[in-house]
């Protein structure tokens, strides 16, 4: 083989690895950049934890607390939740490099994590109108009662449509 086809062999090589390298760079920054944002949170934690050193734990037996008012679903997103926040506290404790791997996976897999997060904002969304609705349902039921005891109201069908008159 002559000089040239070696050069040759050499530049075509590099050209088809181009992507490749620079789609492994790219990753690797982002992955880095997220890694030492971490990094720096995690030490600013740290030193607030050693100013302030609490006297009193958080309570194991906060389930316990709200269980009766948690139905199936709930109770799912609850654990769920509590699964999440174990996760959270576990990453904390992972070195940089741990870190660092586990940012360059999540980089390279993509948008993920990106529609979950918007799933379990519409869910949010949903759950806070929800409650929205049954704040509004028992004000009217109260008003209703209110009446009937009052003697104010003709007949029940009045009482349980409100009225949309401007007054």
């Amino acid at each position: 083989m002559d000089a040239e086809d070696i050069i040759a062999l050499f530049v075509f090589s590099s050209i088809l690895c181009m992507p490749f390298i620079l789609v492994l760079s790219i990753t690797g920054c982002i992955a880095y950049s997220n890694t030492r944002t971490w990094q720096k949170e995690k030490a600013r934690r740290l030193h607030d934890a050693e100013s302030r050193d609490p006297l009193v734990s958080k309570s194991q037996s906060s389930f316990e607390e709200i269980e009766d008012f948690l139905d199936s679903e709930d109770e799912a997103e609850y654990r769920e939740k509590q699964e999440e926040e174990a996760e959270e506290e576990a990453e904390w404790k992972l070195t940089t490099k741990q870190k660092f791997n586990k940012e360059f996976k999540k980089c390279w897999t993509g948008k993920a994590k990106a529609e979950k997060e918007r799933e379990k904002k519409e869910k949010e969304e949903r759950r806070k109108i929800a409650k929205e609705v049954v704040r509004e349902m028992m004000r009217l039921e109260k008003k209703r009662s209110k009446k009937l005891q009052l003697g104010v109201a003709g007949s029940v069908e009045d009482a349980v449509l409100p009225s949309y008159k401007e007054e």
